[in-house]
């Protein structure tokens, strides 16, 4: 168990290979667009936190909004062993109370008014503009 969780450590690094605008290195496109998002809008974030506990399982919540206590998940592929484990973190998540957004492919195109509409629910207040 030890060797097998190493080798998916090591593997999401490898895949880490594309810049966000902040500096923060992630494994899509999609996860770029979010941190793009998210550093536009002021939302301070983690990536990828390792380790973090969910019941007896260790997760990595793809970013954390510490200031909205809420996860974004970016769910970016679509192999039955990736939806299998989407769907065991989905339950992690639900089990233990916690707060998701999911974000799919087919989202990005409208990422801007999902997010503000999601993060509304948590709190989060989009500045106002100065004209």
């Amino acid at each position: 168990m030890f060797l097998e969780r190493r080798r998916f450590e090591t593997q999401v690094e490898i895949n880490k290979t594309i810049e966000a605008s902040d500096g923060t290195v992630v494994q899509s496109a999609g996860e770029q667009r979010i941190a793009e998002w998210l550093t536009a809008h002021g939302i301070a974030y983690r990536y990828d936190a390792k380790f973090r506990i969910i019941a007896e399982f260790q997760i990595r919540p793809d970013f954390y909004l510490p200031e909205l206590d809420v996860y974004i998940e970016y769910w970016g592929l679509d192999t039955p062993q990736y939806k299998m484990s989407m769907y065991r973190k989905q339950m992690l998540y639900q089990q233990e109370g916690k707060r998701v957004i999911s974000v799919h492919p087919r989202d990005l195109s409208a990422l801007n008014a999902l997010l503000t509409a999601k993060l509304r629910l948590f709190g989060f207040a989009p500045r106002p503009t100065t004209s």
